[in-house]
């Protein structure tokens, strides 16, 4: 048990390193983004989706070779899976202007290893005593996940750190569920959120770099791994309803996949004096997360995320206590 956390160490520091490396790095290059939410707004890395999949990829590498991951089929499909991932939201990085359709469509390739692998159970638990056997349709819901949950966590990327943090809270939910659930602890969900918790530490406020499409795509992909492995799929669903209120309302106004960096009419406005979002109480922009909590009351980014917190606080906490409840 020692080495597995001294192991998770190591992924944790190294997260930390290869993130800060990439945060200097991407400022020399044409992948940098502006802080939207800050006076004078600065310029900040985009690479974040580097970080994350070089971090992943060596994490899985020494984990397999230390026995911690020792299922060859598993280690091949997670790094395939990632991989495949990363290089349609890098696409999407390089050329911004691609159709809406894209990243929906082509998330879906994410599934192709999980599949062909069979790293899933088609069974199926909701609660304790409802259970469905789908071996047929499973492989499909687990299509249509990649398509969901990764473009939901793309959109709720808009404040420092606020994918990286939902998805955190997720992956805990993941991994008390399945403690509760077994009596131990899934490593692979352990090397997630050690991954995460090293590069949270810059990308959370004041952030030092953004995750890019790339890298909130691969968040999405933590998500469904961890919990189609550790057999955890309703509650993380729960978990992730401030994702899912965000997605629902941006997507019942806009209907359509477009980027909210590329709507038309504002969504919320910053002002550069006071510091803090507005709502831009346009009838014709989507009711996002971000816009409901500033709609009141305007806040500062910082009180924002917090808010933000509360709300995945909140629904993470009703995860665990309604499977306790019900499982």
């Amino acid at each position: 048990m020692s080495n597995i956390f001294i192991y998770l160490l190591f992924t944790f520091v190294f997260s930390i390193l290869i993130t800060k490396l990439f945060s200097k790095i991407g400022l020399k290059t044409r992948f940098i983004g502006y802080d939207a939410f800050k006076r004078g707004h600065p310029k900040i890395s985009s690479m974040g989706g580097v970080a994350l999949i070089l971090s992943i990829i060596l994490s899985m590498v020494v984990a397999y070779f230390l026995g911690i991951v020792n299922d060859y089929k598993l280690f091949t499909g997670v790094v395939l899976s990632f991989t495949i991932v990363f290089i349609i939201g890098f696409i999407d990085d390089l050329y911004p202007n691609l159709p809406g359709y894209y990243k929906p469509v082509a998330t879906m390739f994410g599934a192709i290893p999980i599949i062909l692998l069979k790293l899933y159970n088609p069974i199926l638990k909701i609660f304790d005593g409802i259970v469905f056997r789908l071996s047929i349709v499973y492989p499909v819901l687990i299509f249509v996940s990649f398509a969901v949950v990764l473009n939901t966590v793309n959109m709720l990327d808009v404040i420092n750190g606020s994918a990286a943090t939902g998805t955190f809270y997720a992956l805990i939910v993941s991994l008390i569920v399945y403690f509760l659930r077994k009596n131990t602890l899934n490593s692979l969900t352990l090397i997630f959120i050690s991954i995460l918790a090293g590069f949270l530490i810059l990308n959370l406020y004041p952030a030092k770099i953004f995750l890019g499409n790339s890298g909130s795509l691969i968040l999405g992909t933590m998500i469904i791994i961890s919990t189609i492995i550790s057999k955890t799929e309703f509650p993380v669903l729960i978990s992730m309803m401030p994702f899912i209120h965000n997605s629902f309302f941006y997507l019942n106004k806009v209907k359509g996949f477009i980027e909210h960096k590329k709507l038309k009419s504002e969504v919320t406005h910053f002002d550069e004096n006071s510091e803090l979002i507005i709502d831009a109480c346009n009838e014709d922009s989507p009711l996002t997360l971000l816009r409901f909590i500033v709609a009141r009351c305007p806040k500062k980014e910082y009180e924002a995320f917090i808010s933000l917190v509360m709300l995945f606080t909140v629904s993470s906490a009703l995860a665990v206590i309604t499977f306790i409840i019900l499982g």
